[in-house]
């Protein structure tokens, strides 16, 4: 499976609102905001969705090729956010083509300056030779990659509650938090304080 934290993708957490025509414009437009030269196969993507829950719009979600005939996309909607859908659009990539740390400067910009329409931003250069195992807990309160860029606005409850982690480090981005691990896990699931009501209606990326 490409979208695992075992393989490199990244994962944009998207509004949709009246930005976009059709299905397959919201991965063009993060392919291009990462600055890949790639593009979906829009009919590929059509054929998918057909398959895949087309039928039900707030549940739709469909996978293709790009252009390229090696890059991979997947997008999925996921819920509302001030009534508008939400979409996860995830994308393959080559880490040495897109460094993980150039990866974020872009996942930065895009989060501060698009804050109304991108929620999130998450990615990984998948598994590499000083790589850790993940850290699972029963019921996160989310799961944090390498990469992770959240809007304060949006993800505010769970940011206060992960602030305080000492397997994390938070850092100031204005109306974004940018949340890194401190050691090279694979993944790090973020478990439950005992004294902290468990947020509700957040995306679980």
């Amino acid at each position: 499976m490409p979208f695992t934290p075992q393989n490199p993708h990244l994962t944009v957490a998207l509004v949709l609102g009246g930005h976009f025509g059709q299905f397959a414009d919201p991965l063009d437009w993060v392919a291009r905001s990462f600055e890949l030269d790639v593009r979906v196969d829009r009919q590929l993507l059509m054929e998918s969705l057909a398959v895949n829950g087309g039928g039900v719009a707030s549940k739709a979600k469909a996978e293709a090729i790009g252009s390229d005939k090696r890059t991979k996309f997947r997008i999925e909607l996921f819920g509302r956010c001030q009534g508008q859908l939400v979409a996860l659009c995830g994308i393959t990539f080559s880490p040495v083509r897109l460094p993980l740390a150039t990866l974020e400067e872009r996942a930065i910009d895009l989060s501060v300056l698009n804050p109304q329409q991108v929620l999130g931003v998450q990615a990984t250069a998948g598994k590499r030779p000083d790589s850790l195992d993940g850290l699972t807990t029963e019921d996160p309160i989310l799961r944090l990659l390498p990469v992770n860029i959240f809007s304060r606005a949006f993800f505010r409850e769970k940011l206060e509650l992960i602030e305080k982690d000492r397997k994390i480090k938070l850092l100031d981005a204005g109306e974004a938090a940018v949340v890194r691990l401190l050691k090279p896990w694979l993944f790090y699931d973020v478990p439950l304080s005992s004294r902290k009501k468990k947020p509700v209606n957040l995306l679980p990326f």
